[in-house]
């Protein structure tokens, strides 16, 4: 049964780390991994400044790891949590990296791509062109509603210097 090691990487700010429920699921060119619950038994997992392992086993091996999906569940409170990286062992001992550098808050899914830069155009899996066409769709509605406020700010502006 392969094993792949996942080394997560919690922020040295304040308040970063978390006690909620961290969840992983490792998606990969052949195929998914389970969702698996990243805990040890006895252990304050995801502490601040804190990089923490775990072992993901799956059934059979899932080609290269592509996107990372992590999970983030309420246990007591809400208790928000920064992520700063994640790191995949593969059974064949390659290490993938995913930058995450956010805060989760409240309970949130996150999926996270390679930190090699690609092309659009040599992304491996229909399922990463997805991700990517997601990620550019979010950003378009993000910077279409700052970019009135921006023009009402300098047309004020603009007016007062025409004041002067």
């Amino acid at each position: 049964m392969p094993s792949y090691t996942v080394t997560v990487s919690t922020g040295s700010q304040w308040f970063a780390g978390t006690d909620d429920y961290i969840y992983i699921t490792l998606v990969g060119t052949e195929r998914c991994s389970e969702r698996t619950l990243l805990d040890k038994p006895l252990y304050n997992d995801f502490e601040r400044g804190a990089v923490d392992s775990y072992n993901v086993k799956v059934a059979e091996e899932l080609g290269d790891i592509v996107l990372v999906k992590i999970e983030k569940k309420k246990y007591w409170v809400h208790d928000d949590w920064y992520c700063r990286y994640i790191t995949v062992k593969t059974p064949s001992g390659d290490y993938v990296e995913f930058p995450c550098f956010r805060w989760l808050v409240d309970d949130k899914e996150v999926v996270l791509r390679e930190g090699k830069a690609h092309l659009p155009q040599d992304d491996k899996t229909s399922q990463v062109k997805q991700h990517r066409q997601k990620e550019l769709d979010t950003r378009r509605k993000t910077y279409r509603k700052v970019q009135p406020t921006h023009a009402v700010f300098f047309i004020m502006f603009l007016e007062a210097e025409d004041a002067h």
